[in-house]
């Protein structure tokens, strides 16, 4: 039975990405492709360094294929059209309290920070190493970054965009993964589900903060806020990680 959501959880499910100033900068020459998962099924590319690579390729689940749970056809949630947001996740039913929504593995897991010279090779790494299915599903998902005229490929972009934070036990080096459904969340700094990494069974989840009605959007926080951070700061913050201006039901239109 689902669990009612006390104030601690609820802070340390809000977020899909804690803030920090990343300085797990990948060496080129050290940068690794793992296949996570069947080549012929569902699976995971994760890009990383060969001490992950060795760390996962010990995993329990490695080589073992990797699901959404429940079916599709059982997942509480679907993708709708959301009005200046694009798409979004609305609630097929109502959703209580405490409810895990899905279960999802990762599309592609990626350290956050990279040299330049690293990322700007990123997008021929990805197309030639990942399932064709699998990389249909990364090119559907968003990309804030599409107009920054930086260099980087738009597989970069989209990466960015939509990851959320992964960890491994004992690695230093900071992970995000991009969902096929997860990512699909839209942004409020008034959440009604919080994240959830399981790295034991290779998957990420949304978890209910209160209860969900049926028909409502499915909102996560982008960012770890704390409760001083004023809507100027959480404005700021959202505009520079993902190119918008919050107009949630907590920042209000101005």
């Amino acid at each position: 039975m689902p669990q009612a959501i006390d104030d601690a959880a609820r802070e340390e499910y809000s977020a899909r990405r804690v803030r920090r100033s990343s300085k797990e900068i990948m060496n080129p020459a050290d940068t690794c492709l793992i296949g996570f998962g069947l080549p012929d099924g569902a699976s995971a590319i994760v890009f990383c360094d060969p001490q992950t690579r060795q760390f996962l390729r010990a995993h329990p689940v490695y080589r073992m294929p990797l699901f959404i749970e429940p079916h599709f056809s059982s997942i509480p949630v679907f993708i709708s059209d959301i009005p200046n947001r694009g798409k979004g996740l609305i609630a097929s039913r109502a959703i209580v309290e405490g409810e895990h929504l899905f279960r999802e593995p990762p599309l592609i897991i990626v350290a956050q920070a990279f040299r330049p010279d690293v990322a700007q090779q990123f997008d021929a790494l990805i197309t030639r190493a990942m399932p064709p299915l699998t990389l249909a599903a990364l090119d559907q998902l968003s990309n804030c970054r599409a107009s920054d005229n930086d260099g980087l490929g738009s597989r970069w972009g989209i990466v960015n965009t939509n990851m959320f934070d992964v960890c491994f036990p004992g690695i230093e080096t900071v992970y995000g993964g991009c969902f096929q459904l997860l990512s699909r969340a839209n942004h409020s700094c008034k959440p009604n589900v919080g994240f959830i990494w399981d790295y034991k069974t290779f998957q990420g989840s949304l978890i209910a903060l209160r209860p969900i009605a049926a028909g409502e959007e499915v909102l996560l926080s982008y960012l770890k806020f704390t409760r001083k951070d004023s809507k100027a700061v959480r404005r700021a913050e959202l505009q520079r990680c993902y190119r918008f201006k919050c107009t949630c039901e907590k920042c209000g239109p101005d």
